[in-house]
């Protein structure tokens, strides 16, 4: 079986024999006989969670410490999945996923030439209010640029009270509560844009940037150490401008977070950048050059 969607912005109106309203569409695979309509919808959950807790970098800090650790990361992300059926804030989140992902299809190129046919409809597709998305990405934006405390809680709480009393030893579980930690502090979150400070008994920050070791002994500050956590100057103006642009052109939430994760260069659509405060711990040398170097380019001022 199949279906049809839109193509993303391929339309517009033309002058032909008179105007007409042209719009491209493409047919997808829905089922076939080893593989359900069921099967088709919870492929495009699971697309959605790496697109959204691994290549945003939202949680892959955490996946990537539970699969040095013998986890599979796909395992952990239909767990999360199924735990959300237990969540109000994750229900909400995925029943409004599927909807989106559901109404998006057609049994036919022509339903969506009659829709076209609607002035409303039309307009909406045309200026980008709303009405057609490319939903993984629009959802991922929802949940790496906006504040939604109860969908982050639910996620970063599953992930660390289902996993971290799994794992072997104090000292893993302790690094992964800083890595849960980190990525808390790491959300770009553009509704809450200044910097956040927090602790850390580990450099997972330099963990990460030296490739995610299985071991992480070296990793271990003699205190802890406070970071600030603060996105780049030059993405932060380029965001903030984008976001507030488009909010007052009235575009829906999900446009809107589409827009924001498609139109910011990757580089600073990433976490934000944790910059250590003080040179209390471990290293202290390296941690002082990262600041030093750091600093410059960050909007916040260490007090």
């Amino acid at each position: 079986e199949t279906r049809f969607r839109l193509m993303d912005v391929n339309l517009g109106e033309y002058d032909l024999d008179g105007p007409e309203r042209i719009l491209e569409t493409e047919e997808i695979v829905l089922s076939t006989s080893t593989a359900t309509e069921a099967d088709y919808f919870f492929t495009r959950r699971l697309a959605f969670m790496i697109e959204a807790l691994w290549n945003t970098g939202y949680l892959r800090p955490a996946l990537v410490f539970l699969q040095n650790r013998g986890f599979a990361v796909t395992a952990i992300l239909k767990a999360i999945l199924d735990r959300s059926l237990e969540s109000a804030a994750g229900a909400r989140f995925f029943e409004e996923f599927d909807r989106v992902s559901r109404d998006e299809l057609a049994e036919s190129p022509e339903a969506f030439h009659e829709r076209a046919r609607d002035d409303a409809y039309w307009r909406s597709l045309v200026t980008g209010h709303g009405a057609n998305v490319k939903v993984n990405l629009a959802f991922a934006g929802r949940l790496l640029f906006f504040a939604d405390r109860e969908l982050d809680e639910f996620l970063y709480g599953t992930i660390q009270s289902q996993y971290g009393v799994q794992l072997g030893s104090e000292d893993d579980r302790r690094m992964f509560d800083d890595i849960v930690r980190h990525c808390r502090l790491g959300k770009l979150d553009l509704d809450a844009p200044d910097a956040k400070t927090g602790q850390l008994r580990h450099d997972v920050p330099g963990w990460i940037r030296d490739g995610y070791p299985s071991d992480f002994s070296g990793y271990c500050f003699e205190r802890p150490v406070r970071f600030a956590y603060a996105i780049e100057e030059r993405a932060k103006i380029q965001a903030l401008d984008l976001y507030r642009r488009l909010r007052d052109q009235g575009i829906g939430v999900n446009r809107l977070a589409e827009r924001l994760y498609f139109e910011m260069p990757a580089a600073h659509r990433s976490l934000r950048q944790a910059v250590p405060l003080d040179a209390t711990g471990g290293d202290r040398g390296r941690a002082a050059d990262e600041r030093t170097s750091l600093a410059a380019r960050m909007s916040w001022t260490a007090d």
